[in-house]
């Protein structure tokens, strides 16, 4: 019996317009794109979904948000990789990047471990 990954919608967050010049630009996140006010703008890709590659998990934080974690439990970050797909840091050595699962029709994607 072959276990199922778990799953994680993952969003492409684009801020756009922002009182500081240095919270402009695009990131990752797990959470979809707040409501635009007037003095920020910004837009989500409407997420995608992932499969958390073995030992890592998405669970709550003691403040309820929910939040990736490593194999030796630590919080990941989520990053943009210079090929421009998510990247998972955390404190381990270890950072898997998303790479679209070519096998899957479905357009899910993978977390596989890369050389960087």
């Amino acid at each position: 019996m072959i276990a199922l990954k778990q799953q994680v919608k993952i969003y492409k967050i684009v801020c756009a317009r922002n009182i500081s010049i240095h919270d402009q630009g695009a990131g990752y996140s797990l959470n979809p794109w707040g409501s635009n006010t007037t003095e920020i703008e910004g837009y989500d890709d409407g997420g995608m979904l992932y499969d958390l590659e073995d030992g890592y998990t998405l669970s709550a934080t003691k403040y309820g948000d929910r939040a990736i974690y490593d194999v030796d439990q630590n919080h990941c970050d989520i990053v943009i990789h210079c090929s421009g797909r998510p990247q998972l840091v955390s404190a381990t050595d270890k950072m898997p990047v998303l790479k679209q699962n070519r096998s899957d029709l479905t357009g899910r994607f993978l977390i596989n471990r890369t050389e960087v």
